[in-house]
C-alpha cells in the first residue's frame, strides 16, 4: 500500500492549516504520551509486516496509521479526554476532513478518525463527538459523514506494551534505552524546524 496519498494528505492540510500543523504548546507529559503511544502503533506495525514501507505516520494530525485493506485512521492523542481536549480534537480532525474532501476525494471513504486518551473524564465521549458542530456550518450531509467517522478509544499503558512488544518480538538489546532514545528523537523533532519526517515513518527495527 503506498503512502503518497497520505502524505499529499498531510502537505496540503500543512498548507491550508499552517498553526494547526505546527501544533501548540503543550506539557511535556504530553508529547511523551503521544510519542509512545505513536512508536507503540510503528512497532507493532513492523512486527505484523516487517518489509512493508513503514505505514505510521506523524505527519497528519498526531497520527495516520495504514491498514493492509487501504484504510487510514487518523488520530488525535490526549492525555486526559475532557469535554475541552475532546472539542479541540474534533476541531483538528474536522481540517483533515475537509482537505480530504475538497482535495482528496477518493480517500475520503477509506478515512476514519480516532480520539485516543490515557484517562477519560467524560462519561459519555461519543455524545460529544455526535452534538459537536464547527463555528462555520459545513454543507448539508459532510458533518454527518464525519461525525460517524470518529470514534474514542483508551490506551493507557503505551509505554509498557511498547517495552513489552520490543522485548518479545525484536532483537533490542535495551527496549527502555530505545524507546527513550526515540521519544527523545520525536521531542526533538516536534521542536526543530527541520523536516524531520525520517522520524515519523519508522520503516526499519532493528
Amino acid at each position: 500500500m503506498a503512502t503518497t496519498e497520505i502524505i499529499e494528505l498531510a502537505d496540503a492540510w500543512a498548507a491550508d492549516h499552517p498553526k494547526r500543523a505546527q501544533g501548540g504548546t503543550v506539557s511535556l507529559r504530553g508529547f511523551n504520551y503521544q510519542f509512545e503511544s505513536s512508536l507503540r502503533d510503528a512497532v507493532r506495525a513492523w512486527i505484523n509486516a516487517p518489509n512493508a514501507a513503514a505505514q505510521v505516520i506523524e505527519t497528519v494530525s498526531d497520527l495516520a496509521a495504514g491498514h493492509p485493506n487501504g484504510t487510514w485512521t487518523i488520530t488525535q492523542i490526549k492525555r486526559t479526554g475532557s469535554s475541552g481536549t475532546v472539542r479541540a480534537a474534533l476541531e483538528e480532525l474536522w481540517t483533515v476532513y475537509q482537505v480530504a474532501v475538497h482535495k482528496f476525494p477518493a480517500l475520503v471513504p477509506r478515512l476514519a478518525f480516532e480520539i485516543r486518551c490515557a484517562r477519560w473524564e467524560l462519561r459519555d465521549a461519543q455524545r460529544v463527538v455526535a452534538e459537536w458542530a464547527p463555528e462555520t456550518a459545513p454543507p448539508s450531509g459532510m458533518l454527518t459523514g464525519f461525525r460517524g467517522c470518529v470514534r474514542c478509544s483508551t490506551d493507557p499503558h503505551p509505554r509498557r506494551e511498547l517495552i513489552e512488544a520490543l522485548v518479545t518480538h525484536t532483537a533490542v538489546l535495551d527496549p527502555i534505552a530505545f524507546v527513550d532514545e526515540w521519544v527523545g528523537r520525536l521531542m526533538r523533532g516536534a521542536f526543530d524546524d527541520r523536516d524531520e519526517r525520517e522520524f515519523y515513518m519508522i520503516g526499519r527495527m532493528p
